[in-house]
């Protein structure tokens, strides 16, 4: 939390200099009236912000805590992870694992790498192929990429009923604009999938959506 403070210390100490910066190249009244009220807004932001960082936030600071200790514990993991690949290269758990750390950490493109090797090693697992293709989506900001595409469709090669490969590819088609496709689709997985399943709530949108 102390690189976080003194991140944003950093950040308002360049603005307040940047406001400043041209009362000090100038030296107009106009300038020297409207000099004060910036002073005191300064002022302002660094009591607020030394009373925020000594009394904390109840709820955005445990968060963020929570969130670092996350991170940290994931790097830790991963570097477990590369150590042991490095003596059991064959293991395609390893580079599922590996993979399913980095895509944690948000290193999409890392973790892409790890899941092909898993899919290799294991000659095709469904588990890790779908965890490739979300890695691809979210390496596009949710896209469904034809990269993650395939990766689904080669899912549903195997098994024809996964639920998860069947909505991503349906949600593929609206964005893409194949809205007649995705319509069907969406409507096809909305009477296979379970009751109570809060997946239905998102598929019942994008039905009335494209309707």
């Amino acid at each position: 939390m102390t690189q976080l403070f003194l991140i944003l210390l950093a950040i308002g100490l360049l603005v307040c200099g940047m406001l400043l910066l041209p009362f000090l190249r100038r030296n107009s009244t106009m300038h020297r009236s409207i000099l004060p009220p910036i002073l005191a807004s300064i002022f302002v932001f660094f009591v607020s912000f030394g009373l925020y960082s000594f009394m904390g936030s109840p709820r955005l600071l445990p968060v963020l805590e929570m969130h670092e200790t996350r991170m940290e514990d994931l790097a830790a993991e991963a570097l477990r992870l590369e150590s042991e690949i490095a003596t059991s290269q064959n293991d395609a758990q390893l580079h599922f694992d590996l993979g399913d750390s980095y895509a944690a950490m948000g290193r999409n493109k890392e973790a892409i790498a790890s899941f092909k090797k898993a899919i290799l090693i294991s000659k095709g697992n469904p588990q890790y192929i779908m965890a490739l293709a979300r890695a691809e989506m979210s390496l596009a900001n949710g896209e469904v990429t034809e990269p993650a595409q395939k990766a689904f469709e080669m899912v549903l090669l195997q098994d024809k009923t996964n639920l998860q490969a069947r909505y991503f590819l349906a949600l593929g088609k609206k964005q893409r604009g194949e809205k007649a496709e995705a319509l069907k689709d969406f409507e096809a997985l909305l009477v296979d999938l379970p009751e109570g399943i809060p997946l239905r709530s998102a598929i019942k949108q994008h039905i009335n959506e494209l309707n």
